[in-house]
């Protein structure tokens, strides 16, 4: 995607920019560690499957939360029309049974919010996962 580097400033990225060449490019990329949620049946699902299933509306912008007793809370920026639809993405992938809660972002707040954040300390089990599987 051509736009990402203006887009990954609401990501907790940092990076710096590097006029030396011709084309701007970002250097010293210092990422934010990966988000994974779990789905109802104990699934990990990493937060580019959310993102993903999130594409295809018409959101300026998104917040996804699990809380600790695994339920979720999508804050969205966008057009409403679109709730049970995205309702139905976002259960799609975590399972049937899954609590979800949505709330629109008022259009006079202000800041910046990450897109994926958990009460769940699933990077651990993801990273457990991954030794075992090697």
């Amino acid at each position: 995607n051509p736009f990402l580097p203006l887009l990954r400033y609401r990501t907790g990225d940092f990076a710096a920019l590097d006029f030396t060449e011709l084309i701007p490019s970002l250097v010293e990329l210092s990422g934010r560690p990966p988000v994974y949620f779990l789905a109802t049946d104990g699934r990990l699902v990493p937060s580019p499957d959310i993102n993903n299933a999130l594409r295809q509306f018409p959101l300026a912008e998104f917040s996804l939360h699990q809380h600790s007793d695994r339920t979720l809370t999508l804050q969205i920026r966008g057009r409403q029309t679109f709730e049970e639809e995205i309702r139905g993405s976002i259960i799609h992938l975590f399972g049937a049974e899954q609590e979800l809660l949505i709330i629109e972002i008022p259009p006079e707040t202000t800041g910046k919010f990450l897109p994926f954040t958990s009460e769940i300390a699933t990077l651990r089990l993801a990273a457990n996962l991954i030794s075992f599987s090697l």
